[in-house]
This record gives structure tokens, C-alpha cells and sequence, in this order.
């Protein structure tokens, strides 16, 4: 269960050691709306659920019906009859990221050593909320900076260059942004490409969140139906959330292992967490 927007997914890092529940931050009332339109099989609730939900993070329905209109006039949620909202797929720019997080390694391929670049000039930074969304595009997309207004991941994504400047701009990518392939850095410019990922917190920080799932899977039956339901959330929002940012970088530069083991264990535990939302969602 994840929040569907692009601020909810760039936030603060979460340290490399031992994590506890205590240490998710509550998601806001329209993080709740979207987190749970996202994981509902039909994407979509009644308003009375979703207000039951936002009761468990202290807020109250006036507030969770604010959201919902908030919502519906950006196009993000719609109303599906009376009382009742459903997810809006085209009015969320995540929404294939979101959806598709357990397919995340999917769309890696075999890298032969070669870079995609995005160059952008110095006019572009001009207007700031432009240039927030597109520093935000670049980043769930894994790139990173090297040179000043150059920024660079390795050429091992799926599709077409096309496709991920596509892709690119439905997030926030500027228009004038110069978006190549570059079939080879010298070696000094290559190897400070390499080193641009904290390979080594990539891996602690999967490390503590496998066992921050394993402990809250453990945890869950001894707490009350909304109380499970309220953890599960918080600690299926912040594994998804770490999946989605994910770099996906290549196996010459990263193992998969603690990857592929998080999204086994978040695949897992997401079962065991609908199973607690819909009961207490259905409690009258």
C-alpha cells in the first residue's frame, strides 16, 4: 500500500539499522485515500470506509472528506455512484510504478556498460515547481548527477529511447530536456559514474527493511483487527516505497538478492495485510 505521489516517494531516507513501526511517519489523509484505492482489488471504496480508515491515523471525516474532493478535482479519484470513489489510472503519473511493484526487476536488461544521459540547460531551472517535478522524474528513474545539469544512470532499462523519454515526461521531465544514450565514458568519468549510488546503504537499507517486515509479520495476529491494519499499512507504504525508487542498477554494480528477497516478502506480506483491512473494513 503506497501513496501515489511523486512527494510521498522523494522524501527523507530512512537510517540503515534496525527499524521499528515508531519510526514510519502517518500518512496524510489523501495518502490514505490513494494507499488504499491502490490496493483495493477494484480500486475502489465507499466514502464511510474510507473514512473508518482515516480514523485509525487520528483524522477525523471532515478532514477525509476534504481529501476526497481535493482528490476528485485533480483528477486522481472519481465517484463511482453514490458514496462510493474509485482510482483515476490517467489522473495518476505513478500509476504503472505503483501497480506494478512487484514486477519492478522486470524491467531491468543485461547491461553492456553503457550510460543514458539527460542534459538540461541553466533556463530550465527558472520556474522552481517545474524544476522540483523534473528533479523528481530523473530520480525515480535512477538517475543521477555527474557533471553540473548532467545527469546519468546506466542503459539497462527496457523499452526504446523513446519510450523512457515517454515515460520521463509523463513524470515531470522538462521538454528541453536532451535525453541520449552515451556508448562510453572515459575511464575516470565511468568510474565516478559508478560511484555516484551508495551501493552499500542500498543493501542495509533492504537488510533492515526484510527484517522490519519479518518482525511486523510476526507482530500482526497479537494486535487488534485496526491496529493491524493500521502497521500493515505503514510498513507495506514504506517497503513499496523503497521498491519503486529502487535504481534497478546492474549486476556489476549491485547485487539483487536483497531486492528480490524484499519484494518476496512484501508479495507475502501484502496478503496477510488485505486480509486485515478488509476485515476491519467490514466490522460494523
Amino acid at each position: 500500500m503506497l501513496a501515489a505521489t511523486q512527494d510521498s516517494l522523494i522524501g527523507c531516507t530512512l537510517k540503515t539499522k534496525k527499524i521499528t513501526v515508531e519510526d514510519l511517519p502517518f500518512p496524510s489523509s489523501s495518502g490514505i485515500v490513494l494507499d488504499l484505492l491502490f490496493a483495493h482489488t477494484d480500486h475502489q471504496l465507499s466514502v464511510q470506509a474510507l473514512c473508518k480508515a482515516g480514523e485509525l491515523f487520528g483524522i477525523r471525516s471532515q478532514g477525509m472528506r476534504v481529501a476526497l474532493t481535493r482528490l476528485a478535482q485533480q483528477g486522481k479519484i472519481g465517484k463511482t455512484g453514490r458514496g462510493n470513489y474509485q482510482l483515476n489510472p490517467g489522473g495518476n503519473t505513478l500509476f504503472r510504478d505503483v501497480d506494478d511493484w512487484l514486477h519492478k526487476e522486470n524491467r531491468a536488461r543485461s547491461w553492456k556498460g553503457q550510460w543514458l544521459g539527460i542534459h538540461v540547460d541553466a533556463v530550465a531551472r527558472a520556474d522552481k515547481t517545474i524544476w522540483r517535478r523534473h528533479e523528481k522524474a530523473i530520480a525515480l528513474r535512477g538517475f543521477r548527477p555527474l557533471r553540473k545539469f548532467l545527469y546519468v544512470r546506466p542503459d539497462n532499462l527496457k523499452g526504446s529511447l523513446e519510450q523512457t523519454r515517454a515515460e520521463l515526461q509523463a513524470l515531470g521531465l522538462i521538454d528541453t530536456a536532451l535525453l541520449f544514450e552515451i556508448v562510453r565514458l572515459d575511464e575516470q568519468d565511468d568510474t565516478c559514474a559508478r560511484n555516484l549510488w551508495n551501493v552499500e546503504q542500498l543493501r542495509l537499507q533492504y537488510r533492515a527493511l526484510l527484517d522490519l517486515v519479518a518482525r511486523s509479520g510476526k507482530g500482526l495476529p497479537k494486535l487488534t483487527d485496526g491496529h493491524a491494519a493500521r502497521e500493515s499499512l505503514l510498513v507495506g507504504r514504506e517497503v513499496i516505497r523503497h521498491i519503486i525508487l529502487d535504481p534497478l542498477l546492474p549486476a556489476q554494480m549491485m547485487p539483487s538478492q536483497e531486492r528480490h528477497e524484499l519484494i518476496d516478502a512484501a508479495r507475502r506480506y501484502q496478503i496477510v495485510a488485505r486480509r486485515y483491512w478488509d476485515e476491519f473494513l467490514e466490522q460494523e
